[in-house]
């Protein structure tokens, strides 16, 4: 599918439904995001999946202008809490290739490629 197919089918999810999805549903999701492009490729991310009624109840609380806005998002079955992890961009960025070479390496763990998400596929197609 075209880009541009993308964006012109692309819709405004307002009203959420309850049912439960699948496991293979929620894989395929977090697959999907662990594939997005990042700066640098540095791919600093993890998600946070919540699928558990009462774990999406401690969250809806955080958000209050959103569950005010529209009150039938707290009836999604899934909750992505996009978690990044500021380190990753600044070791990726302080790498040569990048021509900070010459100046300090920013604070933070030694790179070792991408870091580990907090959910990890167990299979990708």
């Amino acid at each position: 599918m075209e880009f541009s197919e993308v964006v012109r089918r692309r819709r405004m999810i307002r009203h959420y439904s309850d049912k439960p999805l699948s496991p293979e549903v929620i894989e395929r999701i977090l697959a999907s995001a662990l594939r997005a492009p990042s700066a640098g490729f540095s791919q600093g991310w993890a998600f946070l999946a919540l699928t558990d009624p009462a774990d999406r109840a401690r969250f809806w609380p955080f958000v209050p202008t959103r569950v005010e806005q529209t009150p039938t998002m707290q009836d999604a079955p899934l909750v992505v809490v996009p978690l990044a992890h500021k380190a990753a961009y600044l070791n990726r960025y302080a790498e040569p290739d990048k021509g900070w070479e010459t100046g300090p390496r920013p604070a933070g763990p030694p790179r070792t490629g991408t870091s580990t998400p907090a959910w990890q596929p167990s299979s990708c197609s």
